[in-house]
């Protein structure tokens, strides 16, 4: 008999299927072995020909031909998952000002993006109030959840101001006029001061912005013209008043103190001297607005004049003296020694023939029992000095002696003592 023998081969490596995506999004993949086999076992111990598999993870199966002779394993089938609610982190803040912007940013290495606003940009860029949400989806087609909702607020700006005038904006120089700001809030001027109210007398362009209690900042306002004209017609006025120093004395007198001026425009920045040397024999000096004169080291005593001119804004200008006031009071040397040394030999009576209300003088010295012992007129240190000798030529003996000063001017008389040394 003829026995007829069949030699079947195993089978060949298997190639697991899926009917849909190898993601699970939050569901199940279905995994298929190919058909024909008389047995299957799956890496998860099922034998059946599909598995219905939720866990993300790596899938094989081992077939079986019907003859038994072998079997064969499949390269694994990796199911991967879904994806996670997104964080969206934000650079700037939640809160800002009407005009202004934040940016919010979701997580790289997605396949595309969708915010609740409607776009499709992986950072979204924001400047109107609101919840924004993002959702991610992968490569695999999974897209996640929305993301935690950022509200956004966005708060107004304030209007653009409005600045008031108290009046007329075109005015003389010397004039001011006041520019408010509206109510409520925090104030910048292009001037920087920062109060609701300036007062400006300068020709200039004024605006302001206004900051609201969000610490939110208006547009910059129209602007307000402020012409300050020159238009007086007064010149100005050189003050009938004397200006007062003493003997070797230095005066500072402000500019400001020696004028007036009906149109209050005096520029002090046109005063000048018109003499250089005065009779003194001292040079004036203007500095920092202030006339200098320096009479240190003159002696110099009385009246004299400076001629100077000064004007205003509108050039009109004014030409004049200034009178200068040198006075003092007599100094007394209270000791003289006529010893012949050529030192305190007279009792020196300092500035008595110098001062004008002190020229025309009567001198009288007393010995201590009240008896005048000298008595001169025009008293004048040098030929008409006491050199202790009396009236009638006599030396008079050392000790303390008195003097009475009387003046024609009218001034006090002055009294005092001194000490005569042999």
């Amino acid at each position: 008999d003829v026995v007829t023998v069949s030699v079947e081969s195993p089978p060949s490596k298997p190639t697991i299927s899926t009917t849909g995506s190898a993601a699970l999004c939050g569901g199940t993949v279905i995994l298929a072995a190919p058909t024909g086999f008389a047995s299957y076992l799956w890496s998860t111990g099922e034998t059946t020909e599909q598995i219905t598999v939720s866990t993300v993870g790596s899938y094989t199966v081992t077939i079986a031909n019907a003859g038994g002779c072998g079997t064969a394993t499949s390269d694994p089938f990796v199911v991967i998952g879904g994806t996670a609610k997104p964080s969206v982190t934000m650079v700037g803040t939640n809160k800002f000002c009407e005009g202004q912007t934040t940016t919010l940013v979701g997580p790289v290495g997605f396949n595309s993006y969708k915010w609740s606003s409607g776009e499709t940009t992986q950072q979204l860029t924001v400047n109107a109030a609101g919840s924004y949400s993002l959702q991610v989806t992968t490569v695999a087609g999974c897209t996640s959840t929305a993301s935690d909702a950022i509200v956004i607020v966005v708060d107004p700006i304030p209007a653009k101001p409005i600045i008031v005038a108290s009046g007329a904006t075109n005015f003389c120089a010397g004039e001011k006029v006041t520019l408010t700001g509206p109510a409520g809030f925090s104030y910048t001027w292009s001037n920087g001061a920062t109060s609701q109210e300036i007062i400006v007398s300068e020709t200039n362009s004024y605006s302001l912005v206004v900051k609201n209690s969000n610490s939110c900042f208006s547009t910059l306002s129209e602007s307000v013209l402020v012409t300050a004209t020159i238009c007086s017609t007064n010149p100005p006025i050189i003050e009938d008043k004397p200006i007062r120093t003493s003997v070797q004395g230095k005066a500072t007198v402000p500019l400001a103190e020696l004028f007036s001026d009906k149109d209050n425009d005096v520029d002090l920045s046109s005063f000048e001297i018109l003499q250089t040397t005065l009779v003194s024999g001292i040079t004036p000096v203007i500095e920092n607005n202030n006339l200098i004169l320096d009479y240190q080291g003159k002696l110099f005593a009385g009246d004299e004049t400076i001629n100077v001119e000064i004007c205003d804004l509108a050039k009109n200008c004014t030409e004049g003296e200034l009178l200068i006031r040198v006075s003092g009071e007599v100094v007394v040397y209270n000791a003289i020694s006529p010893n012949g040394d050529g030192l305190n030999e007279t009792l020196y009576l300092e500035y008595i023939d110098l001062l004008t209300e002190t020229k025309q003088n009567r001198v009288r010295i007393f010995n201590r029992w009240g008896d005048v012992v000298y008595d001169a007129e025009n008293y004048n240190n040098s030929s008409i000095a006491f050199k202790g000798l009396g009236t009638n030529g006599e030396v008079l003996p050392p000790g303390t002696y008195f003097y009475r000063m009387d003046f024609s001017s009218g001034i006090p008389f002055k009294t005092g003592y001194f000490s005569l040394r042999r």
